[in-house]
């Protein structure tokens, strides 16, 4: 006889839906950093021969476009925490579900970074003899995993680029699921999106590696932290570096997300 009390316990997910979209944005940004950092690696440990500038778009994209496979009927696959907050800040997000929302992003990015370094990690052993150094210079192979911005870039100009960077993002993004637009077909968003991705890695990313992902960012930076680099992946350019891809994306996410319903999305006729 089937004990009562145990099908109580025995309660699917489905009744718990803030779990379900928890689990499916950890696995949806899991999966996009994996592709993103995996594609950095292979560019940076062979010199750019097996991984070029356009690879590694193309790598980022691919990622956006998997992750959404992933996790897109679950979670709606933000996979960023400056895009949960932006819709969080239009209405589209109930704030209750954004301290879940960011919780498994940052910690789907930080399992996908482990991952990578654990692929690499005898490829990295080889070039390194276990020594992980990097200088105010020269990230070196820190740069693997977190972007680093570029010699000649100052504080203000990271800002800007971070800025723009992520208001594309989401004034593109805002018009792809906007079904009063171009109506893309659910199927083709995470093409779309990838595409989307791709075209600012091609335009955007010469300064300091398109920092609009503060989960795909931060995480990596704490996990080469722990694992040796220490503490100068933070200190890197006088402490002036490491809290731009970590808090600015929220700005122009959220500033993306207001351009286009101002010129956009408030004008359609009520039907």
């Amino acid at each position: 006889m089937v004990d009562k009390r145990c099908v109580r316990k025995a309660i699917s997910l489905s009744a718990y839906p803030l779990i379900r979209e928890f689990l499916g944005e950890l696995s949806g940004t899991f999966v996009l950093v994996l592709c993103t950092i995996g594609t950095q690696a292979q560019a940076v440990l062979t010199k750019r021969k097996l991984a070029e500038f356009l690879a590694n778009r193309m790598g980022d994209g691919i990622g956006v476009m998997a992750g959404i496979w992933v996790a897109g009927g679950v979670s709606g696959a933000h996979m960023n925490p400056a895009m949960t907050f932006a819709l969080a800040c239009t209405g589209k997000v109930p704030w209750r579900k954004v301290p879940a929302y960011w919780a498994a992003q940052y910690l789907g990015a930080f399992a996908a970074t482990s991952c990578v370094f654990g692929v690499y990690y005898d490829a990295i052993y080889a070039q390194t003899g276990g020594q992980f150094i990097m200088t105010d210079e020269d990230p070196g192979f820190a740069a693997i995993f977190a972007p680093y911005p570029s010699a000649y870039l100052s504080t203000a100009g990271a800002v800007v680029d971070s800025i723009i960077g992520s208001t594309l993002l989401l004034i593109c993004a805002s018009a792809i699921v906007d079904q009063r637009n171009c109506k893309v077909p659910v199927p083709f968003i995470a093409f779309y999106m990838g595409f989307i991705v791709i075209g600012l890695g091609i335009s955007h990313s010469m300064n300091c590696g398109l920092p609009i992902n503060p989960a795909r960012d931060f995480s990596a930076r704490l996990f080469t932290y722990l694992v040796g680099w220490g503490p100068q992946v933070f200190s890197y350019d006088n402490w002036m570096w490491f809290w731009i891809p970590l808090v600015i994306p929220h700005f122009g996410a959220f500033l993306g997300a207001f351009i286009y319903i101002i010129f956009v999305s408030s004008h359609w006729p009520v039907v």
